[in-house]
Protein backbone atom coordinates (compact mmCIF):
# COMPACT_ATOMS: atom_id res chain seq x y z
CA UNK A 1 0.00 0.00 0.00
CA UNK A 2 2.89 2.35 0.72
CA UNK A 3 4.01 2.10 -2.92
CA UNK A 4 0.69 3.58 -4.04
CA UNK A 5 1.07 6.51 -1.66
CA UNK A 6 4.56 7.30 -2.94
CA UNK A 7 3.37 7.07 -6.50
CA UNK A 8 0.25 9.12 -5.80
CA UNK A 9 2.31 11.89 -4.27
CA UNK A 10 4.56 12.08 -7.33
CA UNK A 11 1.60 11.85 -9.71
CA UNK A 12 0.02 14.89 -8.06
CA UNK A 13 3.11 16.97 -8.78
CA UNK A 14 2.37 16.90 -12.53
CA UNK A 15 -0.24 19.13 -14.15
CA UNK A 16 -1.87 16.35 -16.17
CA UNK A 17 -4.64 18.64 -17.41
CA UNK A 18 -2.05 20.60 -19.40
CA UNK A 19 -0.87 17.46 -21.24
CA UNK A 20 -2.57 15.81 -24.22
CA UNK A 21 -3.05 12.18 -25.21
CA UNK A 22 -3.48 10.40 -28.55
CA UNK A 23 -7.10 11.49 -28.93
CA UNK A 24 -6.24 15.06 -28.00
CA UNK A 25 -7.89 14.63 -24.60
CA UNK A 26 -6.49 16.16 -21.45
CA UNK A 27 -4.39 13.56 -19.66
CA UNK A 28 -6.20 13.99 -16.33
CA UNK A 29 -7.24 10.32 -16.32
CA UNK A 30 -3.69 8.97 -16.74
CA UNK A 31 -2.79 8.94 -13.00
CA UNK A 32 -5.77 6.67 -12.27
CA UNK A 33 -4.68 4.26 -14.99
CA UNK A 34 -1.13 4.18 -13.68
CA UNK A 35 -2.37 3.43 -10.16
CA UNK A 36 -4.56 0.63 -11.52
CA UNK A 37 -1.42 -1.03 -12.82
CA UNK A 38 -0.55 -1.63 -9.15
CA UNK A 39 -3.78 -3.51 -8.56
CA UNK A 40 -3.95 -7.18 -7.61
CA UNK A 41 -6.88 -7.63 -10.00
CA UNK A 42 -5.60 -8.95 -13.33
CA UNK A 43 -8.60 -7.67 -15.30
CA UNK A 44 -8.13 -4.16 -13.89
CA UNK A 45 -4.42 -4.28 -14.78
CA UNK A 46 -5.15 -5.45 -18.33
CA UNK A 47 -7.83 -2.80 -18.87
CA UNK A 48 -5.59 -0.01 -17.55
CA UNK A 49 -2.68 -1.23 -19.67
CA UNK A 50 -4.78 -1.29 -22.85
CA UNK A 51 -6.20 2.16 -22.20
CA UNK A 52 -2.75 3.57 -21.47
CA UNK A 53 -1.41 2.14 -24.70
CA UNK A 54 -4.31 3.56 -26.71
CA UNK A 55 -3.77 7.01 -25.24
CA UNK A 56 0.01 7.19 -24.87
CA UNK A 57 1.58 5.16 -27.69
CA UNK A 58 -1.21 4.62 -30.16
CA UNK A 59 -0.04 2.94 -33.38
CA UNK A 60 3.59 3.55 -32.50
CA UNK A 61 3.21 7.31 -32.12
CA UNK A 62 4.02 8.95 -28.82
CA UNK A 63 2.28 12.00 -27.43
CA UNK A 64 2.92 14.86 -25.04
CA UNK A 65 1.84 12.88 -21.96
CA UNK A 66 3.93 9.86 -23.01
CA UNK A 67 7.17 11.22 -21.58
CA UNK A 68 5.64 11.89 -18.18
CA UNK A 69 4.54 8.32 -17.54
CA UNK A 70 8.00 6.75 -17.89
CA UNK A 71 9.06 7.26 -14.23
CA UNK A 72 5.76 5.80 -13.09
CA UNK A 73 6.08 2.75 -15.32
CA UNK A 74 9.50 2.24 -13.74
CA UNK A 75 7.84 2.36 -10.31
CA UNK A 76 5.31 -0.26 -11.42
CA UNK A 77 8.14 -2.47 -12.64
CA UNK A 78 9.95 -2.03 -9.33
CA UNK A 79 7.03 -2.34 -6.90
CA UNK A 80 4.19 -4.00 -8.80
CA UNK A 81 2.98 -7.55 -8.89
CA UNK A 82 4.28 -9.90 -11.56
CA UNK A 83 1.14 -9.18 -13.62
CA UNK A 84 1.68 -5.44 -13.23
CA UNK A 85 5.29 -5.71 -14.33
CA UNK A 86 4.39 -7.61 -17.46
CA UNK A 87 1.89 -4.94 -18.50
CA UNK A 88 4.23 -2.04 -17.65
CA UNK A 89 6.76 -3.25 -20.24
Amino acid sequence: MERKYKMLKKLKEIDWSSLRTAQGKKAEFIPDLLLKLLSFDLEEIEDASAELYNNIANQGTIYEASFYIIPFLNMVIKFGTDESKIHAY
